[in-house]
């Protein structure tokens, strides 16, 4: 399979990896857990130099115990990334988009021993996305594995593949849409109130703690209609607040939980849409 686009170019190493934008824009049949979409990321850089030659990856399994030691979790992540399909945007050769439903991997063989290997395959379709594709998102490690929610985790990966933009820093989304991204379930947090304090408050929240990337959002109403849209800002941080970032990550996750609550809640009692800005800038 001849590569085509600049994303498989792109370099990893042991502190960050990358991430073609067709995999991150994505709905999610069955929302994935983080320790799912921890693995596939995993998954996906063990293969990343051999991706478009069609062939068989393996990876130890004592490689994959920094994100879970836990033998069953390990099983039951295998489980989902297998069995969940995604469904994202193409553009066929008729210039026209179509909505693509595909599953991440073709197939898992998982050995019965804690100490073996893990042997996959890509699905044929979205490696043929990942050779042709342009656009991509470099994932830090650290901070991949410093975010406790599935929702930060696809929300850092959506501004990661952003930041770099030169012509914007932000984008309206349609307010459903938006849930399916981030993996929020249909039938879970219908109500703003909670949506808002137990998702968006938490995800805009964590990425702007942990991360390199400045990140708001502000809810957008429609007459007659309520909540109907998103708009989610992005901006680079300085070097005062990476360090601030980086120094966060080293916190416990108790200390993380009572600094965001309280900056949440200061922003809540203005009476204004929930932003959270750069440290300088509050």
């Amino acid at each position: 399979m001849k590569i085509t686009g600049n994303t498989l170019k792109a370099k990893i190493d042991d502190s960050s990896l990358v991430k073609p934008g067709e995999l991150i824009d994505i709905i999610e049949s069955t929302p994935l857990k983080l320790h799912d979409k921890q693995l596939f990321n995993e998954l996906l850089a063990n293969a990343w130099s051999k991706i478009g030659e069609g062939k068989l990856h393996r990876i130890h399994k004592s490689e994959l115990r920094s994100i879970d030691k836990n033998r069953s979790r390990l099983n039951g992540s295998l489980d989902r990334l297998s069995g969940t399909f995604i469904r994202t945007t193409v553009t066929r050769d008729d210039g026209e988009p179509y909505k693509r439903r595909l599953n991440f991997l073709a197939h898992i063989d998982d050995a019965i021993s804690d100490d073996g290997w893990i042997i996959y395959k890509f699905n044929e379709y979205a490696e043929n996305m990942m050779v042709n594709s342009n656009v991509f998102a470099r994932i830090q490690r650290e901070v991949m594995f410093a975010l406790s929610s599935r929702y930060s985790l696809a929300l850092y990966e959506i501004l990661a593949k952003r930041q770099n933009l030169t012509h914007t820093q932000s984008e309206v989304f349609e307010l459903p849409i938006f849930r399916k991204m981030l993996g929020v379930p249909e039938d879970k947090y219908k109500l703003m109130s909670h949506l808002r304090t137990r998702i968006l408050d938490t995800a805009f929240g964590e990425v702007q703690q942990l991360t390199n990337i400045g990140c708001a959002y502000e809810l957008i109403r429609n007459r007659g209609k309520g909540y109907t849209h998103i708009k989610v800002s992005w901006f680079p941080k300085d070097a005062s607040a990476k360090s601030d970032a980086e120094k966060n990550r080293k916190k416990t996750k108790g200390q993380q939980i009572a600094e965001r609550k309280e900056v949440a809640a200061r922003l809540r009692s203005s009476d204004k849409a929930v932003r959270f800005m750069k440290k300088s800038e509050s």
